[in-house]
Parts: structure tokens; sequence; C-alpha cells
């Protein structure tokens, strides 16, 4: 048996060589790969000279039988056999490799190859006009109140697809069509695969060969590419002179596999070179600390929601990794896993974005990212911010007494909270009020404008900070409640009976004020939503009532950025905030409105 009895699907992943891989490593890859083989190899051949197309190349294969206990199975006699196999052609300083049931065989020549640009796959045919079929993306975004990925799919993406949808978009796969072939692409994991038949090795390495060649051709470029976010390296962003502000590390994945009892994977903390097992309540606060971004500041250390810690972020050509005592110090025991440190455990799997002092540029995973639009779209985001209403003059959010309780008696929210406010200055008298604070509330207040033209629902969410403040953690957590629940604009009627039923037929807490405000009944709510969701061009409204932010600031910071391309680290993260709010709120097709003072 030799490799022309292989017979392969055109899928492989591809990378250039950054020095030349001997038949000593290959040997000993193969070797520690096939370490649970039954019997002896099928095929292997190192580095076999093979000629197609005039053209020479270097192959290297292995097939083995392997038996193991089936994915599906746990801790039981049954076996299956199965056959692994692996082919690295190496073509032009480049190789190309194809595995079945061998994982990660490219991590094992680490030493020898590398990635090819972000952007030698993105741009992929792109002379041709490729007819871009489907596309998935994730967000520039560092709230995880929003949707993190999303795809699109038709016969032709190309002019469909929005730019407002696209331009702090990352792509992570695509689908083309060109010249009648259908194309996967996935960059991340370096992967092109041509939709055709299983072939003889002459086609693959064929195929292999002409894959190299695009990869490599400087000549293509897409304009349907050139709408999403751009990708950089961190080199170039540290040469013009951008230094690291911020971080947030995303461990929602891990939180889910630790807590949700799926797996038998825990968590433990090392204390005095002794291991002890995290309780619930440590647990709690580890993952509190990385549900808002960390200020990175001088000399070795981070701010995690207001507490200073050691920590670093070393920054090499490509990518970055993170450091901390602390980290090092959380022991994760993954199930059919080897046991890491939580520091390991964040720098393999990268779920942490960086921010740096200008909007334009964000390191997401494995690779940098610029906004080209964003220093011209900062007037367009100004323009949600509406310093109409007079906040003045607001203590608190709901002015409750010393015991945090309001007194019994009152049929209003006092005249110096927030809430007043908003229902005295936003919630008109001829629209409806529902209070929906507390318990599983879809807002502060909801606000329902059956007479006005178009009609309008608005969900309004209000945050009280005493002073100003232009730092993140505040307008991170109004962002977060706004954006949560922002489907329910879109809810029937019947959800929104089922939520009066359950919460707005009583009285706010103890007090005589009525969730639903000024004399108004279900009947209203009904008539209101009946009338709302019968016209196609209602409008639906996302409010944050934000007393802590003055738009004369804002616009202050704003024009320094146009002009300089650098603003203080504290807006970097608001204005990233505002721009993850309202991409949100487009994708719904949502309005957002910031209310703030002047």
């Amino acid at each position: 048996m030799d490799l022309t009895n292989v017979y392969l699907g055109k899928s492989a992943q591809f990378y250039k060589v950054k020095k030349r891989i001997t038949k000593k490593k290959i040997s000993e890859v193969f070797a520690g790969v096939a370490a649970e083989k039954i019997g002896g190899f099928l095929i292997r051949t190192i580095k076999e000279e093979v000629v197609v197309n005039d053209e020479l190349v270097l192959c290297s294969a292995i097939a083995y039988k392997i038996i193991s206990e089936p994915s599906f199975l746990d801790r039981t006699a049954i076996r299956e056999e199965k056959y692994a196999f692996a082919l690295i052609v190496e073509y032009d300083s480049a190789v190309a490799i194809i595995k079945k049931h061998i994982s990660s065989l490219e991590k094992k020549f680490s030493d020898f190859l590398d990635e090819f640009e972000y952007e030698k796959f993105t741009n992929f045919q792109g002379r041709n006009d490729p007819e871009y079929e489907k596309v998935t993306m994730s967000n520039m975004a560092i709230s995880d109140a929003v949707i993190r990925s999303r795809a699109y799919e038709a016969r032709r993406l190309n002019g469909i697809l929005s730019s407002n949808a696209s331009s702090r978009a990352i792509p992570q796969s695509f689908r083309i069509k060109v010249q009648g072939d259908t194309i996967t692409l996935t960059p991340n994991a370096s992967r092109v695969t041509l939709r055709d038949k299983r072939s003889d090795i002459n086609e693959i390495i064929k195929w292999a060969i002409a894959t190299i060649t695009e990869i490599r051709n400087l000549a293509n470029k897409s304009e349907f590419i050139n709408s999403f976010a751009s990708p950089i390296t961190l080199e170039e962003i540290i040469q013009k002179g951008f230094v690291p502000i911020a971080l947030f590390i995303n461990l929602d994945e891990l939180d889910e596999l630790i807590r949700s009892g799926a797996s038998a994977s825990e968590i433990k903390i090392l204390r005095g070179g002794v291991e002890e097992a995290m309780t619930p309540l440590q647990m709690n606060r580890l993952f509190d600390c990385f549900k808002t971004p960390a200020k990175i500041l001088a000399g070795g250390s981070m701010f995690f929601k207001g507490q200073e810690v050691s920590g670093t972020i070393t920054l090499q050509k490509r990518v970055a990794s993170f450091k901390s005592k602390i980290t090092d110090s959380i022991v994760l025991y993954i199930e059919n896993e080897p046991k890491i440190s939580l520091t390991k455990y964040i720098n393999s799997y990268k779920p942490f974005s960086i921010m740096f002092n200008t909007p334009q540029y964000a390191y997401f995973g494995r690779e940098c990212f610029e906004d080209k639009k964003l220093l011209n779209n900062l007037p367009a985001i100004l323009s949600i911010f509406n310093d109409g209403y007079d906040f003045s003059g607001v203590r608190s959010e709901k002015e409750k007494n010393k015991d945090k309780k309001h007194s019994p008696n009152i049929d209003k929210f006092p005249d110096l909270s927030l809430f007043r406010k908003v229902e005295d200055l936003v919630c008109l008298p001829d629209g409806v009020t529902v209070c929906d604070d507390m318990n599983d509330e879809w807002a502060d207040h909801i606000f329902f404008e059956p007479d006005s033209s178009p009609p309008a629902i608005s969900f309004i969410h209000s945050k009280f900070v005493k002073g100003e403040s232009y730092g993140a953690s505040s307008f991170h957590e109004v962002v977060a409640q706004g954006l949560k629940n922002i489907g329910r604009t879109f809810a029937d009627v019947a959800e929104f009976k089922e939520k009066h039923d359950r919460d707005w037929a009583g009285f706010y807490e103890s007090t005589k004020i009525t969730r639903i405000r000024d004399g108004k009944k279900w009947a209203d709510i009904e008539n209101a939503l009946n009338t709302i969701t019968a016209n196609q061009n209602s409008v639906r409204k996302i409010v944050l009532a934000t007393p802590f932010l003055k738009k004369s600031v804002l616009k202050t910071q704003f024009d320094e950025l146009q002009r300089t391309g650098k603003c203080r680290p504290h807006y970097i993260q608001l204005i990233w905030l505002i721009n993850t709010f309202i991409g949100a709120c487009k994708e719904y097709g949502v309005q957002p409105h910031v209310l703030c003072n002047p």
C-alpha cells in the first residue's frame, strides 16, 4: 500500500515555512502521533519526491490503525477500529496538511511553520470577483450582552450585506463561488476546502499547488471583504505609537463548563503548594471579575473591578499573551484534558480582546483589526446623545431612605430621583408608562406611544452616578441592561400579558406606586400594542438615561480624537461601548438613544 491508493477530499490547512522541515523532525512527529497504533504502518513515507505538471513537491504521509472507545461513550469496554491518516505536501516554501483522526498535527511543527497573513485567506480569489454565498463573523465588541457572532447566507451576498453590519465585524469563515467552484475559507484555522469529489494523490497535489499559488498572489483584492474590519499586525500598531490601555477576558465558556455540571471539569486554587477546591463564592468573585474590561496600568498591574492587581500583557509581532500571579495560582481540571493554570488556559484559547489608546484598532483572539470608518463616523455616534432633558437636582436613582427602602405611603417616586425625572420628562401623559424595575425586568420603564407618528415603544434604562463619570464601568452596566432584552421590543401581546399578570398588576415593592402609571390599565397597554404591531413603520427604541454624561464633554473628546487619532483611555472604552450599543441596535432595527446633560 502506498500513496497511489490514497483518495482524498480537497480540504487542507496551509502554512508558510519559516525554516526547512527536516526528515528527522517528520519522523519524530509521525512516531509521536502514532504511538498508540495497532500493528505496523499501512503507509509511511517521508519527503518522497513527486513531480506533477513539471512541478516538484515533497510528500510525507502516514496511515495506521487505532482502536478506541467511541466518542459518545465513557468508561466502557466497547472499542471501535479507526484509521488515522496524515499527508504533508511541501511546495515553494509552503506546506499543505491533510489529516484524519490526528489532532493538532500542525502545532507539532510550530518551530518550522508559520500562519499565512489573515488577508491572504480573506482575499482568496479576490481578483476573480467571487460570489460570497455565506459569511460567518464575530463582533468587535467588549460587552457580554451582545450577539458575539452571526452568519449570513444568500446566493450572492455582494451588495446585500450592509456596510453598517460589517465595518466592525471580523470575518471568521466564508463560502465563495468562483468560476464554477465552491470554496470554503476559514482563516483562523488556515483552512481551504474545495467542494469536489474525492481525488487521487496527483489531483490532490495539483490542487495544493494551485491553492498555495493563489494564497501567495499579491494581486488579489476583494471589494466585498474591504467593507469588513481590516487586519493589521500588533507590530504595526505599536510602530504607529499606540499602546494597550484595556483588556477584556471573556471566560463565559469556561464559566459554563465549570459551573453547569455538564462535565467533570472543576477549578481549584493553589495556596502554599496545596490545591484547594474553590468555593462557589470564590468562583462568583472570580468570574465576576472578568465581566467588564480591565484597565492596563504601567508597571505590571491592572485594574479589575476597581481593584489593582498584578498582571501584564506581552506583545509580540502578531500575538499577545497575558500573565498574572493570581491566574497562575488557579488550576483548571477540564475533562479529558491535562490540568492547566488559568493563565495557560487564557493564553492557549486567547478568549481576550485588547483595546489601544485609539478606538480604531483592537486585538481579538489572535489577530488585530482596524475599523477604518470609525473616525469619520464620530459625528454620527454623537448624534444618539440627546441633551434636551433637564436632569439637574437628581440625587439618586430611586431616592430611597437610609434603610434602602421607600415610604409605604408614596404613590410616586420622589421628586429628586432619576426614575421620577424620566416619568415626568420622557414618558408623556398621552402615552402609557409601565415601571418594570425589579424582578425579571425587561427595562426600568416601558413607554408605549400609540398616538405618535409613527407609533413607538421605548425600553428605558436608567443609571445614576454621583457627579460626572466617563469610565467604562457605569456605562457598561447600563448598556448591558439595555441590550440583554433588546429582542423583547418585538414581543407579541401574549408575552406582555404574561408580564402584566405576573409583575405589573400590583404595586412597586411595598409602596402605593402603581406599576402602570397614571391610572391606566391593561386594556390601555393592549390597545397601544395592537396599534404598534399593526403598523409596519412603528419605531422601537432602546433609551439609556445617563445624567452622569455631558454631551459637550464627549464632543470635546471626539474632536480631539478626530484631530490627533488619540484620546484618554477611559474615553476609548466609552467609544467602544457606544459603538457596541449602536451596532446591536442596528442589528435589530431598533433606534439607539442616550439621554444626558448638555
